[in-house]
């Protein structure tokens, strides 16, 4: 087993971290120096962030709702396909990253700024923007969560392979299988 830096963020964002849509992370607080560069497991809290969750709607579905408002409905240029396509393809065989109480999966901590210009960054005087890069989704392990960046056990060797747009056909899903409550 080895030991790790984690990081708990409330569902759906820790959902789409893993899945490297969410490339910032919002605090009023700055990471230690010493993570920057690190690889940091994301771990989902129990609790959902009920402020970005649609009333009766599940987290996926609010999660896609939240991709199309950053990315909006076009063809990505990147991805060769529109964020709902892009969106179902990296779900598909990873609908456990939208589980709360364990580890989803990590991503490197490339720095902190104020003032990113990412779609998904809240622009406020007093709002730390934490960068993410290389995402990957992870087997998960339940587990609880603190406060803070925090050590933790992870008991499955971590692969060195992120996840990353790779232009390969969308997967067709229904939407009913993800919209469901």
């Amino acid at each position: 087993m080895s030991s790790f830096p984690i990081l708990s963020v409330q569902q759906p964002w820790a959902g789409l971290i893993v899945l490297d849509f969410k490339d910032i992370e919002n605090r009023t607080w700055k990471a230690g120096a010493k993570y920057h560069g690190q690889e940091i497991l994301i771990h989902a809290g129990k609790r959902v962030d009920r402020s970005e969750v649609g009333k009766g709607c599940s987290v996926i579905a609010n999660a896609l709702r939240l991709v199309m408002q950053v990315f909006g409905y076009s063809v990505h240029p990147l991805w060769g396909q529109t964020p709902q396509e892009e969106f179902f393809r990296r779900v598909q065989g990873n609908e456990h990253v939208f589980e709360c109480g364990g580890v989803l999966g990590s991503a490197v901590l490339d720095g902190c700024t104020f003032a990113h210009p990412s779609g998904w960054a809240v622009q406020h005087p007093k709002m730390v923007h934490w960068e993410f890069k290389q995402a990957k989704v992870l087997p998960f392990h339940a587990m609880p969560g603190r406060l803070g960046i925090f050590q933790g056990e992870y008991p499955i060797d971590v692969p060195d392979v992120s996840l990353s747009p790779t232009g390969e056909t969308a997967v067709q899903c229904s939407l009913d299988k993800f919209m469901s409550v």
